[in-house]
């Protein structure tokens, strides 16, 4: 499932995390792939700073697919939910 929107503020990351949370506590498998810039999904959900992350989804979809086992967090805020970091660098693409 994607969630997207182009404007800011309309409640995608809060569907996303209450989302994911509720799919896990239905035993189903969760990532979130956090393709924010602001990486807001990543701070509620991560139990890290994005800025500590040494892949994310930036690494991973500009320059280094192969490190996509390296990119996934299952130590994360919601039992059954894994993250993908998003990442400021987004941003700057």
């Amino acid at each position: 499932m994607a969630v997207a929107n182009h404007k800011g503020g309309c409640g995608k990351t809060t569907t996303v995390v209450h989302l994911g949370a509720e799919f896990a506590r239905l035993g189903l498998s969760v990532l979130i792939v956090d393709l924010d810039p602001q990486a807001n999904a990543s701070l509620h959900v991560g139990r890290k700073h994005p800025s500590e992350v040494p892949v994310t989804c930036a690494e991973l979809l500009l320059a280094e697919p192969e490190k996509l086992p390296l990119a996934i967090h299952d130590d994360t805020n919601i039992e059954g939910v894994a993250l993908i970091y998003g990442s400021l660098a987004l941003g700057r693409t």
